[in-house]
């Protein structure tokens, strides 16, 4: 059965929130729930897979610094596929990264995501 839209916008919100969180244990859980195990990600210069290459970017991204991931606009949904514009950047500063990631959700779990970075 498919995912209805409000539980792929849930995933989508918590695919952000789950790249900047920086508590272990919770987000090894969080990413369990909401990716599948083989989950691929592209990214410009990089395709990361399952859940062990997904934790490293994550731990990459959240290095040394005290930034997060803000939803930049309003989702947009498509039969499964969701389209999220987001910042990355200091809780009460500028951006220093913009983007959009785009979702596909399989079995209500994100099966692949794909992260535009915008110039």
């Amino acid at each position: 059965m498919a995912a209805s839209q409000s539980e792929v916008l849930k995933l989508a919100d918590a695919c952000l929130y789950v790249f900047h969180n920086r508590d272990e244990a919770s987000r090894v859980k969080l990413t369990k729930e909401i990716f599948h195990p083989d989950t691929t990600m592209y990214e410009h210069d990089r395709v990361t897979t399952g859940y062990e290459g997904l934790e490293g970017r994550m731990r990459e991204l959240i290095a040394g610094n005290d930034f997060e991931f803000k939803p930049a606009s309003e989702p947009v949904v498509n039969h499964g596929l969701v389209c999220i514009d987001w910042t990355f950047g200091p809780p009460a500063g500028e951006p220093v990264l913009e983007g959009t990631d785009i979702t596909l959700t399989e079995d209500g779990k994100i099966r692949k995501l794909w992260v535009n970075f915008k110039p």
